[in-house]
């Protein structure tokens, strides 16, 4: 019983650490996107003016 609660345990430590990296890179991908829609925006104002 106690090996199972370990599994268990072990499991869910790397199901905390891939959703935690999973938010890293969804926050990473979300800035870049930020960052493409400025230059997006700016080179729209520079073709615009």
């Amino acid at each position: 019983m106690k090996s199972l609660s370990l599994s268990k345990w072990k499991g869910d430590f790397h199901f905390r650490r891939y959703v935690q990296l999973n938010i890293f890179l969804l926050v990473d991908y979300l800035s870049v996107c930020c960052v493409v829609v400025d230059h997006i925006g700016i080179y729209i104002d520079i073709e615009i003016s």
